[in-house]
């Protein structure tokens, strides 16, 4: 499967879908391509300099690294559509990490590799005071 197909069948599972936090916010997705110099494992690849790297953020910015069913504990709850979201997410991708990015407006990047070797996910917003 291409990442373009990937990329559209993450967008069509998430359609609809907001994460709620103290605001509630869509699900978007991106890729983060590979290059002759990546390593193999994500957590090599975007590690929290890395991804800071690649997000343009100061290096003292927070990076929180969580598991990806930590992350949609709360919305499981109260809508079955996240289900088939997470689903879409783990038959297309490996090695998947939610990385929570800052503080207060943390934003939140689900990444995990495709069959090609990029990188993909969603990303969202989080409000948490």
């Amino acid at each position: 499967m291409t990442v373009e197909n990937i990329l559209i069948q993450l967008d069509d599972a998430a359609q609809g879908l907001y994460y709620m936090s103290e605001s509630d916010y869509p699900f978007e997705t991106f890729l983060y391509p590979k290059n002759s110099e990546n390593p193999t494992e994500i957590q090599d690849v975007l590690s929290p300099q890395n991804l800071l790297d690649w997000l343009k953020k100061p290096i003292e910015t927070l990076v929180e690294i969580v598991e990806l069913d930590f992350f949609f504990r709360n919305m499981l709850k109260n809508e079955p559509k996240f289900i088939q979201l997470i689903e879409t997410l783990t038959a297309n991708l490996t090695d998947i990490l939610v990385y929570k990015v800052g503080q207060i407006e943390i934003e939140c990047y689900i990444i995990g590799k495709t069959q090609t070797g990029d990188f993909a996910g969603l990303k969202t917003i989080a409000i948490e005071t």
